[in-house]
């Protein structure tokens, strides 16, 4: 089982037994270096956040009449998401929250951000790194020819 928990109001809990998870908490890539919530883990704990797919609903569309959408990877087995995690001095546990950006040119169809996706080559980089334009440049949109944009009909 994995549990992430609430900190200072910003990572939601979540509990993962077989299939059943709640949702998660992002951060904002284009903030995070100047927010206090964030800058720190931006700079010390970045941690990779693996994923078989996500789903968004369309923001385009009026609420409760929104299409939910499924983004695969177009190859590979998953996703691997951009994350920062903070580890509670006094329990012991641990914190995280996925990064977003601004949509590729397929999201923003659907949505204003999606998750920073992580190129394979870049995962090293992504965990040693102090050069701030290098982690910005890992913070932008993934290629659109990374995701499948499909619409989610089983709902």
């Amino acid at each position: 089982m994995v549990e992430w928990a609430r900190l200072e109001s910003v990572c939601v809990l979540i509990r993962h037994r077989g299939f059943e998870s709640l949702s998660l908490r992002h951060a904002r890539s284009a903030e995070a270096w100047d927010k206090r919530t964030w800058s720190k883990a931006l700079r010390e704990r970045r941690c990779i956040i693996l994923a078989s797919d996500f789903f968004e609903w369309n923001e385009n569309q009026l609420q409760g009449k929104r299409d939910r959408y499924r983004i695969d990877p177009a190859f590979g087995d998953g996703f691997a998401f951009g994350g920062l995690y903070e580890i509670n001095s006094e329990t012991g546990e641990m914190f995280m929250s996925i990064l977003t950006t601004g949509p590729n040119k397929k999201m923003q169809k659907i949505h204003h951000r999606m998750p920073v996706i992580l190129d394979n080559e870049e995962f090293k980089n992504w965990f040693i790194s102090d050069d701030r334009d290098e982690i910005n440049f890992m913070m932008q949109p993934a290629n659109e020819e990374w995701i499948d944009v499909i619409l989610d009909v089983a709902k």
